[in-house]
C-alpha cells in the first residue's frame, strides 16, 4: 500500500467499522481499538487515533482463531482495504 495516503486508509477503516462509538459522560469514544500492523509510521497512525504495531514483529499464528477473546486477525487487510476504497469510486 505504498503511496496510499494514510487518511485514505483511515477513512476506509472507519467506514467499515462505522458506528463503532459509544457516548460516555457526553463524550463520544471508540467502542473498539483499531491497531494497524503496518509500515505506516507510528506517528501517522497515532495522529488519526489508530493504534500502531510494527508489522515485522507480528507472528500471525499467535493471533489466528482468537475471535472468542475479542481478537480478529485479518490476513492481507491492507490489500483488502485498498480494493474496497477503489471500488467506491
Amino acid at each position: 500500500m505504498q503511496g496510499v495516503p494514510v487518511d485514505c486508509i483511515v477513512e476506509t477503516v472507519l467506514g467499515i467499522i462505522g458506528g463503532a462509538t459509544v457516548i460516555e459522560d457526553g463524550v463520544e469514544r471508540p467502542r473498539i481499538t483499531v491497531t494497524l500492523a503496518t509500515g505506516i509510521s507510528e506517528a501517522e497512525c497515532r495522529a488519526v487515533n489508530l493504534g500502531y504495531r510494527d508489522h515485522r514483529t507480528i507472528n500471525a499464528d499467535d493471533w489466528r482463531d482468537r475471535e472468542a477473546e475479542g481478537l480478529l486477525l485479518v490476513p492481507k487487510a491492507g490489500e483488502t482495504l485498498f480494493r474496497l476504497q477503489n471500488q467506491k469510486s
